[in-house]
């Protein structure tokens, strides 16, 4: 038997949250399961109408980007394209909303993933990059 109460009427209030995984991000692009696209698209919009809360990780965009990139050969651009749309869009939670902009900028010339992150990441927190690749060293302040 549940017991009536605060307890209950805030439980009864609270909004579910999910972390977005890679291949939801993958079939959202991809569009090749349509059953699970249509699923993906039902929760994007309840989280538009703010009745699920959604987290993107920055690590799942970069493996993302390796899977549509390498697997289903997609173009960076492309690719870059709709994930800025989302990380734009204000019903996604993001850890580094900023550094995820700037990084689809450069990743969406050509720059790889990692390299477009860390450049982005090198920029906003003001430190230097310490690497031994040598076109990063080229592209951003690097040591």
């Amino acid at each position: 038997m549940q017991k009536k109460g605060i307890g209950a009427q805030a439980n009864k209030h609270m909004i579910k949250s999910f972390v977005i995984d890679t291949n939801i991000l993958v079939r959202f692009v991809v569009g090749d399961n349509s059953e699970q696209l249509q699923k993906i698209q039902n929760v994007f919009r309840l989280a538009e109408k703010g009745k699920v809360r959604l987290l993107l990780p920055s690590l799942v965009f970069a493996e993302a980007c390796f899977v549509l990139e390498s697997w289903y050969k997609q173009k960076k651009s492309d690719i870059a394209e709709v994930f800025s749309i989302l990380v734009s869009s204000p019903w996604i939670e993001f850890e580094e909303r900023d550094a995820l902009l700037q990084t689809l900028h450069n990743y969406s010339q050509g720059m790889h993933f990692v390299d477009a992150y860390l450049i982005a990441k090198s920029l906003i927190e003001q430190k230097e990059i310490l690497t031994f690749d040598k076109k990063l060293k080229k592209l951003s302040f690097v040591q």
